[in-house]
């Protein structure tokens, strides 16, 4: 129905701990039922976000949601693991951390994208949403980057291209280091 976006320069270089702050006291304000998160983002890939935020605001937190049910005050979703699915069940409000499985996205009509032009959107500073410059940005953040760097080499690798010879160009690979 509408959109809210937290833009303020003070934010810039915020790290987990400051932006999960930023966020808490955004939504907090909001008092949704259920907030919704990506499992990743593209800026960091800390994966993490969600179960901060929902720490944060002391809601129980919900990760790998494939499929979800929202029905009498509670969230009921399927979770993917690595050994199959679990069905956990949680007092709204709540936060999950969805997977790209919960939804098969789609192209947007014409009609709803000049819909989605008519609908309000609200932008706010750090100080609208109560947080205060030293919690947000490089001065609330609590990490520092000190380098960055490719990972060192394994020694001798060898690349195969699949050219429908692939399985066979591994197994004379196994059995040359007697792997196999």
């Amino acid at each position: 129905n509408r959109a809210v976006l937290i833009s303020d320069e003070a934010a810039a270089g915020s790290d987990l701990v400051a932006t999960s702050y930023a966020l808490a006291e955004a939504i907090k304000r909001e008092s949704p039922d259920l907030v919704l998160f990506g499992q990743q983002a593209g800026d960091s890939d800390g994966a993490v976000l969600w179960a901060a935020v929902a720490d944060r605001l002391q809601l129980p937190v919900i990760s790998q949601v494939s499929e979800l049910k929202v029905a009498d005050g509670t969230v009921t979703a399927k979770r993917q693991t690595e050994f199959g699915y679990d069905r956990i069940q949680a007092p709204l409000p709540a936060v999950l951390a969805v997977s790209d499985a919960l939804n098969e996205p789609r192209y947007p009509s014409l009609k709803g994208i000049m819909g989605a032009k008519k609908k309000p959107q609200e932008v706010l500073s750090l100080a609208d949403i109560g947080v205060a410059a030293d919690r947000a940005g490089q001065a609330g953040s609590r990490t520092t980057v000190t380098a960055l760097s490719p990972p060192p080499s394994r020694g001798d690798t060898q690349k195969i291209e699949d050219d429908g010879s692939a399985a066979q160009k591994i197994l004379e690979y196994l059995m040359e280091r007697k792997l196999v």
